[in-house]
């Protein structure tokens, strides 16, 4: 028999870089870590907002973030809850989905998924 480690009290993961995550149950691990952890990032151009530069990006753990059900062709989407409440999905990349993230943010920024 091997040693007891530990025992695993919770799980998180967090679809969008520097975002607040999402509690599971249970969770598909593989090398790179849980399945959709990390997944999605806020971008503003070809640069990551990230929760390490707080003067630039401040509150970014007010933000959560949850893995949705693959869409209709497999790709990946997510759900964002904006500090008000307001949803924001991958799916719905608009003009009204963009503006609400960046309202929230301050910033011209777009989810992506990386």
């Amino acid at each position: 028999m091997g040693a007891h480690l530990g025992t695993v009290q919770s799980l998180h993961r967090y679809p969008v870089k520097s975002l607040g995550g999402e509690s599971l149950d249970a969770a598909q691990v593989h090398d790179a870590g849980f399945e959709g952890d990390r997944s999605f990032a806020l971008l503003e151009g070809d640069e990551v907002a990230t929760a390490k530069d707080s003067r630039r990006w401040p509150n970014l753990f007010a933000w959560r973030a949850r893995l949705l059900a693959p869409g209709p062709h497999g790709e990946p989407r997510v759900e964002v809850t904006l500090p008000n409440g307001q949803l924001v999905t991958s799916h719905d990349m608009n003009t009204a989905g963009i503006a609400a993230l960046q309202a929230a943010i301050g910033r011209p920024v777009s989810l992506s998924h990386i």
